[in-house]
């Protein structure tokens, strides 16, 4: 008479290799989805640096971009008056790096300083660099 079915090494052999994926799985996924919160907002943040320097043009006239580490806000101002304000992400933390927390556009969309901004997660560290002139820029 022959028994169909599994042997026990057969099913903690399974058992283990689950354990492996699930173990791996849960490693995996808050690296990436920090890393997918970290590219999200530095897009985010890239827009609206464009848009700060696209309202200096159109409206000729100075616009502030400020970054407020403590409050971990960013905003757009032309003087006194708030263009545009939000929220930097709880789990990312800015620093200044080589750039000041406070630049300006002039009324031709020129940058007053360059340099770089550092944007640091738990598990990773991104920087958005800012060159001179008009106001090229790029994360990496």
């Amino acid at each position: 008479m022959s028994e169909k079915g599994y042997t026990l090494s057969e099913v903690l052999l399974v058992l283990l290799m689950v354990s492996v994926l699930i173990g791996i799985t849960s490693s995996v996924v808050p690296v990436y989805k920090e890393t997918r919160e970290m590219e999200g907002f530095l897009r985010q943040f890239s827009r609206d640096f464009h848009y700060a320097q696209m309202y200096a043009q159109n409206h000729q006239n100075l616009t502030f971009f400020i970054i407020d580490g403590e409050r971990k806000k960013y905003y757009v101002t032309e003087g006194t008056e708030l263009i545009l304000t939000r929220n930097i992400p709880a789990g990312i933390e800015a620093t200044s790096g080589t750039l000041k927390w406070r630049i300006y556009f002039t009324k031709l969309g020129h940058i007053s300083n360059s340099g770089t901004w550092i944007f640091r997660g738990k598990h990773t560290i991104h920087g958005f660099t800012v060159m001179l002139g008009r106001g090229r820029h790029y994360y990496y």
